[in-house]
């Protein structure tokens, strides 16, 4: 008798947990600054989810599977979950320009660049040395390294070497990392023996020949 009440209880405990789950991942938690310019986020009744004394910086207003955050305890912006689980060390641009809408870039321990969607899904794992935006596509670099000499600001430095490839937001190829970039009158192109890319705000990857 006992058994049987045992395994009768179990679907519904196991259904309690989903739908706390469920519940947890549909309910959107909003950012919050305190009396005091401190930043934490609330859920819809009000209720205060993330604390206040717990981040330095809060740079995603809703919260509805990872927010972007900067911690008191230690450097570097992270996207955490809603058990404030750190999941990804986000790598920020400097210019809004390089970013890809709906997505993040990450990196890793040896500093090398990934990116996700807003739902922690990886789209380009952490294998390339630099990720920029374009018409809603992933301009990638492998083998490049930043410049810093002669050049008195991050956002000064220029970014060298490597090939170059493009990736859509599905982590497919459209040209594969083959790839030379050359600036010519203001356009980038991507250059391989008498292969040549226009990357054009307008028409996208326009080939020349």
């Amino acid at each position: 008798m006992v058994l049987r009440i045992k395994i009768a209880l179990f679907p519904l405990l196991l259904f309690l947990v989903t739908s706390i789950t469920v519940s947890q991942n549909t309910d959107v938690w909003h950012k919050k600054i305190d009396s005091m310019g401190r930043c934490g986020y609330i859920d819809s009744s009000g209720k205060v989810k993330v604390p206040f004394d717990l981040l330095d910086s809060c740079y995603t207003e809703n919260f509805k599977t990872l927010a972007m955050v900067r911690f008191k305890s230690k450097r570097g912006v992270y996207a955490i979950d809603k058990q404030l689980n750190s999941k990804f060390r986000v790598q920020r641009s400097i210019d809004p320009e390089e970013n890809i809408e709906g997505t993040f870039r990450f990196a890793n321990r040896s500093k090398k660049i990934g990116l996700a969607d807003m739902e922690g899904n990886i789209i380009l794992e952490a294998v390339f040395d630099l990720i920029l935006g374009f018409n809603n596509l992933a301009l990638v670099n492998l083998g490049g390294e930043w410049d810093w000499e002669g050049n008195p600001c991050e956002s000064c430095a220029e970014f060298k070497g490597g090939k170059w490839g493009i990736f859509d937001l599905n982590g497919e190829p459209v040209l594969k990392v083959f790839y030379d970039r050359r600036w010519e009158e203001g356009k980038t192109l991507l250059e391989r023996g008498d292969e040549s890319y226009l990357l054009d705000i307008d028409k996208g990857v326009v080939k020349i020949n």
